[in-house]
């Protein structure tokens, strides 16, 4: 399956700031998160610890689950954007393709849209 890197958020829109958005914090939290998931390998329960210590609101395992997977599709697409890649075979993000494609089609599901403009 094709998909067009810049016709979604998922591409485009730094996910610290998506975040930060979502949960009304400062976008230095889910970097400083992914940070310490990626460098200091820390583990679901350390990464819902610290954002319950920075915050004080109890963040949802699943939720932080897949903002972790949007930010390694991110960086992913990020690498082939700055090459000038405008479209990418799905399976470019290897073990993650199953949930780039979830998050495409997700507007498909909880809305009255049949298609995504995203997938060619």
């Amino acid at each position: 399956m094709l998909v067009k890197l810049h016709e979604s958020k998922l591409f485009t829109v730094d996910p610290a700031v998506r975040f930060a958005k979502e949960y009304r914090v400062e976008p230095k939290i889910w970097r400083e998160m992914w940070k310490r998931y990626c460098l200091h390998e820390y583990d679901m329960d350390g990464l819902c610890g610290y954002f319950q210590y920075k915050t004080g609101r109890k963040p949802n395992r699943e939720s932080i689950k897949r903002w972790i997977i949007r930010t390694e599709i991110f960086s992913k697409a990020n690498h082939v954007i700055r090459m000038g890649t405008r479209v990418v075979d799905s399976q470019y993000f290897g073990k993650f393709e199953t949930e780039l494609i979830k998050e495409l089609t997700r507007n498909m599901l909880f809305s009255q849209a049949k298609d995504s403009r995203t997938i060619v």
